[in-house]
Formats: structure tokens, C-alpha cells, sequence
């Protein structure tokens, strides 16, 4: 049994076709000043084979779009609604999850633009899920799909993308008696699962596009054994089925340090020197990791005054940084400049406090925000708020 081969490769030609199409989408690509302590480079942007996993046995190990095949005996649809009966809180949590959502508007006007299906092929692995059949390493739609099923199109990455191959439910655990023909797969516990859709590059490319998958190997989480889905699939209660809402907060990837002086802020007077540090405790990954079009930006603030009033009367901008893999404008797409926190990394950014004398007295905040950008769009609400007192004479 093969299941969608771990990194697609993609033609030069149509790399440059996708890379216009994202430039002109997406927002600027120039680059903020190179990091001071750039994360290694990967030796290749192939993603090394589970050990111990057979070829013949690899899930993932097939060029999308693919067929999920005939529907399992006992299996009534492919959709996820089929699945909700005896599965029910993983499908709950999925559908809590970016997998669950079609692609981005802006995406599919990338893939229409240039006229290649590698980006829809992850967000849309299964073939049924297009319109349009493209036909792989050449540019431009091949035949229509008189076998597209709208109702999976609409799940984006749904249940039958890793589930359903064959005739069989593939799962990973192989201790149930289900009604319906199922395959055991012990690889979907492993990172090579993801590494299928969140490793994507081409030859020459500087690094992969996406490097999650690289950036994990290269960490000491791989080292540890420590795989994607025990983090972004560990259930809440011990023994429970994996939960499917993937995505985790800031918060449990993040420590946010503050250095001030002992001393209470004096209206009026010099500056006071401070320092906020940044560290990677928690992701295998870099953090923001995936698409080099979008970031993270960094706020740091001051605000404050009589507790009774509607508005902090003072709010005071000390800190912005962003932090992104940028990549240049020519055919490797090599990184540019790379600001964010590789995995077990830090970063310090140094800054200064200084309210005027007519500022009133009281227990101020230092308030830090990251928020989500896509190119020069911020997103209005921060994926990652945190606060820390300040008293000001």
C-alpha cells in the first residue's frame, strides 16, 4: 500500500511562474536585517525515511493530487460526516483546525494564476477534491474530474487525506475490531505523516519553501524521539484517541522575559534601560514556522493611569520587530534574512522606558503582542498577549 511522497518536487519553470504569482498576492519580500545567529542550513531538503518502515509499507509515499480508491466496506461517504458516528471528538476537533478549512482565497488565485496545482495539492490533497485534473510537471489544467466530489472539496484536508487508501481505513492503532476493512499503519505516529505536506521545496531551492519538517529534524526534539503528533496530537486525557485540532497556542511554545530595573519608573526622568527576551521552550519547530509570506509581529508597549478610567490615558509604543523568514526575489528563492526563534533559540531585544512628568502616577503595564501578518497585513487580533506590571512614581 503507498500513500502522497513525503516532498513534491517541482519544476523550476513552473517554481518561477508560482513565485510571480506569490509576490504580487502576498506583499513585499524585502528583508529586515539578517538574523545574527541564522539557524543551519539543512544538508538536503529531503526528508529522511522512518527507519525500520518498508517502502511498500510508507503512507505517504505517492505524488498528489491522489485517490483514496474504492470506499472501505462499511464505510457509507468519504466525508467526514461519515466518520462522526464512532469518531466523534476527533472529528469535533478537527474541524476546529486550519485541515479542516478549504484553502485561502488568496491561495487559489496563486495556483489559477500560475496554472499549477502544488500548493491546492497539499491544502486539497485527494483528487476528488479538484475541478480540474493537473496533469503533473507541466504547467496549465489537464481534463476536467467528472469524479470531483464538492462535498470534500469544501473539508479541505479531510478524514479520507490520511485515513482512507485502498479499500481500508488506514489507522494507527491496530487493537480494534471496526465494521469496516481497515489497514494498520503504525507511520502515521510519525513526523514523516506531516512531512508530506509541511516539507515543500525543489531543487536548488534555499532552503525548502516550508522547512517545518527540516527545522524538526535538525532540533533536539527529533534527537529526544519527540514527534509532531505527540504535541500537536497528544490527547487530553491519558489513553483518549489523538486529538485533531493540531494547532497549539503561543503560550505553550513561549517564554516571554522581562529585564527591568528594581526600581520604580520616575516620571520625568532619563530613560530606563530594559530588555525583553524571547525563547523557543516548547516548538520542535521555529516559531512562526511554514509559509515565508507570513510572520509574526512583535509590539511591546507601556500603559497605564487611574484604574477608574474607560482608557488607559497613556500608552506608549517601546518595541516593534517582526519576525519572518524572508526570502529574495531570484530563482534559488534562497532566505534572505531568517528573525524568528528556531527551535530551542532566543532572541533579546533591547529597549527603553520613559514616561513624561505629567504622566499620573500608579501601577502601569508593559503589554507584549504577536500577532499574525500576511505580507503588510497585521492581523487585528494577536495570536499571543502578555503583561507584566510597572509602578511609575
Amino acid at each position: 500500500m503507498s500513500l502522497p511522497r513525503p516532498l513534491l518536487l517541482i519544476p523550476l519553470a513552473g517554481a518561477l511562474l508560482l513565485g510571480s504569482a506569490f509576490a504580487g498576492l502576498f506583499g513585499k519580500r524585502t528583508a529586515p536585517e539578517p538574523a545574527a545567529d541564522p539557524e543551519p542550513k539543512p544538508a538536503s531538503d529531503t526528508p529522511k525515511r522512518v527507519p525500520g518502515l518498508p517502502a511498500a509499507e510508507a503512507i505517504f509515499d505517492q505524488p498528489r493530487p491522489y485517490t483514496h480508491g474504492p470506499l472501505p466496506k462499511g464505510l457509507a461517504n468519504a466525508s467526514s460526516q461519515g466518520c462522526a458516528a464512532c469518531h466523534a471528538e476527533a472529528v469535533r476537533s478537527w474541524s476546529r483546525s486550519g485541515h479542516a478549512a478549504p484553502p485561502p482565497e488568496r491561495l487559489v488565485a496563486a495556483a489559477t494564476f500560475s496554472g499549477r496545482p502544488d500548493c491546492l495539492s497539499c491544502h486539497l490533497p485527494l483528487d476528488v477534491q479538484h475541478r480540474q485534473v493537473i496533469v503533473a510537471g507541466q504547467a496549465g489544467a489537464g481534463p476536467s474530474n467528472p469524479a470531483f466530489d464538492l462535498n470534500l472539496a469544501a473539508e479541505g484536508v479531510t478524514c479520507a487525506s490520511c485515513h482512507v487508501r485502498d479499500g481500508h481505513v488506514v489507522a494507527a492503532r491496530a487493537d480494534t475490531q471496526p465494521p469496516h476493512a481497515t489497514k494498520h499503519s503504525p507511520e502515521l505516529r510519525a513526523a514523516q505523516a506531516c512531512a508530506s505536506c509541511h516539507q515543500f521545496g525543489w531543487p536548488g531551492a534555499d532552503p525548502p519553501l516550508y522547512d517545518t519538517f527540516g527545522e524538526w529534524q535538525r532540533s533536539g526534539w527529533a534527537k529526544a524521539g519527540v514527534s509532531c503528533q505527540d504535541c500537536h496530537m497528544r490527547p487530553s486525557v491519558a489513553g483518549a484517541a489523538p486529538t485533531h485540532d493540531v494547532a497549539l497556542p503561543l503560550s505553550q511554545a513561549l517564554s516571554a522575559l522581562v529585564s527591568l530595573p528594581p526600581d520604580p519608573i520616575v516620571r520625568g526622568a532619563p530613560p530606563a534601560s530594559a530588555t525583553l527576551t524571547l525563547q523557543n521552550t516548547g516548538a520542535g519547530h521555529a516559531i512562526p514556522t511554514g509559509s515565508p509570506f507570513s510572520g509574526l509581529q512583535l509590539s511591546l508597549s507601556v500603559e497605564g493611569g487611574p484604574a477608574d478610567a474607560p482608557e488607559p490615558p497613556v500608552r506608549l509604543e517601546l518595541l516593534q520587530q517582526d519576525l519572518q523568514r524572508t526570502i529574495a526575489d531570484d530563482s534559488t528563492w534562497r532566505v534572505a534574512s531568517d528573525t524568528r526563534l528556531s527551535a530551542g533559540g532566543q532572541r533579546s531585544y533591547p529597549f527603553e522606558v520613559a514616561l513624561p512628568v505629567d504622566a499620573p502616577r500608579g501601577v502601569y503595564r508593559l503589554v507584549l503582542t504577536l500577532s499574525k501578518t500576511h505580507g503588510d497585513e497585521v492581523e487585528p487580533q494577536p495570536k499571543h498577549r502578555q503583561t507584566w506590571p510597572l509602578v511609575v512614581r
